[in-house]
C-alpha cells in the first residue's frame, strides 16, 4: 500500500511538472517571438530611418559631408542671385543646349548588343590607352566583387562608348532626375506650386521632398517618361525607387536633354535645376572646365550604389555621361574615371581634352580609390 501511494503521488508530482513546464515553454516561446518582431521591426524602422537622412554621418564619408550644405542656404544664396547673372544663366543655356535633332542617339543606343564590356556606339572605338588607364580603377572593383558600367556619348554625332551597358544597378536618388523632369513635361503646374522641393531634390538630394511630390504625384507621369524613351522600365505604385542599367538611365537623359533644348516655356527652368548640385563627380571633377546639368545618387545600407549621370558641354559638342557602380564608397572617388571619360568625349570629336595628367593626379589623391576598405 505504501509503495502504491508514493508511486500516485509521484505520477501526479511529474505530472503537474510537465504542466508547468509546458506553459513555461510557451510563455518563453511566445515572449521570444515578441522580441524577435520588436527586434526586427525596431531594425527595419532604423534602416528606413537612416535612408530617409541620407546626409547623415552614419552614411556618408568624409568627402561626401565636405560636399554637403545646409538645404536652406543653397536655396537662399540661389535666390539671391542678381538678375542679370540669372539672365546670362539662361543665354548661356540657350546657346549651349538648342543644337537640333538627337533622334539618331537613340538609335545608336538601341543598337547595343548589351556586351559585359566595352562596346562602340556608332562607329567610334575607343582607343586602347582609354581602356588602360580605366583599367587601373575598374580591375580594383571588379576583383573585389563590384561591378561598374558606364556611357559617353556625343550629343550631335551620336558616337560613344559603352561599358556593361546592361547591368542593372540601384537607382538611389539618381532617379530623382528624370522623375522631377518627367513632372516638368507633363505637368508643369508641379514646379510652378512646388518649385521648393524642386529645388531641395536637386541641390541636396531632399528625400523628403521627393516623397512629397511621389505622394502628389505618384508614378504615372515616370513611367510615361520610360514609355516615351522606348525602355521597359517602370516604377512601382509604392516605391519611387527603381533598378536600372546604364542605357536605361541614358535614354532617360537623352529625354531629359530633349525637353531641355526644345520646351521653349519649362526647358530653361529645368536645367537650371541641375547645374549645380552639392554631390556629383562630373560636377566635381569636370565642372572647372564645362558647364554640367547633373544628378547623382548614392547609398551606402540596404542598397548599395553610387551613380551620377547628365549633360557637360561647353558651348559646343555636348555629351553624355552615366557612370553606375555598386560600389559603396564615395561617388567622388570615381573622379579619375569621370576624367578619363571626358577624354574619351574629346577623342571622339577630335579636340584636345581639357583634362590634364597632373589634374587626374590630384583627384586620385584628394579622393582615393578604397576608403572603405583602407
Amino acid at each position: 500500500m505504501i509503495f502504491k501511494k508514493t508511486g500516485k503521488t509521484k505520477k501526479k508530482k511529474t505530472k503537474k511538472q510537465l504542466i508547468i513546464r509546458l506553459v513555461v515553454y510557451i510563455i518563453v516561446s511566445v515572449s521570444l517571438c515578441i522580441g524577435l518582431i520588436v527586434y526586427l521591426s525596431y531594425e527595419q524602422s532604423r534602416a528606413e530611418r537612416a535612408y530617409e537622412i541620407q546626409n547623415s554621418p552614419d552614411i556618408l564619408s568624409p568627402a561626401m559631408l565636405e560636399a554637403q550644405a545646409e538645404l536652406s542656404t543653397i536655396i537662399e544664396e540661389r535666390e539671391k542671385l542678381p538678375v542679370t547673372e540669372v539672365n546670362e544663366v539662361m543665354d548661356q543655356n540657350e546657346i549651349i543646349w538648342d543644337i537640333g535633332e538627337i533622334g539618331h542617339c537613340f538609335d545608336n543606343l538601341r543598337t547595343l548588343k548589351g556586351s559585359t564590356k566595352y562596346e562602340s556606339i556608332g562607329k567610334y572605338r575607343v582607343p586602347e590607352k582609354s581602356k588602360k588607364a580605366l583599367r587601373e580603377t575598374f580591375d580594383v572593383l571588379e576583383d573585389r566583387g563590384y561591378s561598374i558600367g558606364f556611357i559617353v556619348l556625343d550629343l550631335q554625332t551620336g558616337e560613344g562608348v559603352s561599358y556593361n551597358c546592361d547591368h542593372e544597378f540601384f537607382s538611389a536618388s539618381s532617379v530623382k532626375g528624370p522623375y522631377m523632369v518627367s513632372l516638368i513635361n507633363y505637368a508643369p503646374e508641379s514646379l510652378e506650386e512646388y518649385g521648393y522641393n524642386f529645388k531641395a531634390i536637386a541641390a541636396t538630394s531632399d528625400n523628403r521632398s521627393y516623397n512629397n511630390l511621389f505622394m502628389l504625384y505618384g508614378n504615372e507621369y515616370f513611367n510615361r517618361w520610360c514609355e516615351e524613351a522606348g525602355i521597359s522600365l517602370r516604377m512601382a505604385d509604392d516605391y519611387n525607387y527603381v533598378y536600372y542599367s546604364p542605357r536605361m538611365l541614358a535614354s532617360l537623359w537623352l529625354l531629359n536633354y530633349r525637353f531641355f533644348i526644345t520646351n521653349e516655356e519649362y526647358g530653361d527652368k529645368a536645367a537650371e535645376l541641375f547645374d549645380h548640385p552639392s554631390y556629383s563627380t562630373i560636377h566635381t571633377a569636370l565642372g572647372p572646365f564645362y558647364k554640367t546639368l547633373t544628378k547623382s545618387g548614392w547609398i551606402n545600407l540596404r542598397y548599395h550604389a553610387i551613380i551620377d549621370s547628365g549633360i557637360v558641354s561647353d558651348g559646343e559638342d555636348p555629351f553624355m555621361i552615366i557612370l553606375m557602380s555598386d560600389y559603396s564608397g564615395d561617388l567622388l572617388e570615381l573622379n579619375a574615371v569621370t576624367c578619363e571619360l571626358e577624354r574619351i568625349h574629346a577623342d571622339i570629336v577630335g579636340k584636345k581634352s581639357k583634362i590634364t595628367n597632373k589634374y587626374i593626379e590630384e583627384q586620385k589623391k584628394e579622393y582615393p580609390l578604397g576608403y572603405w576598405w583602407r
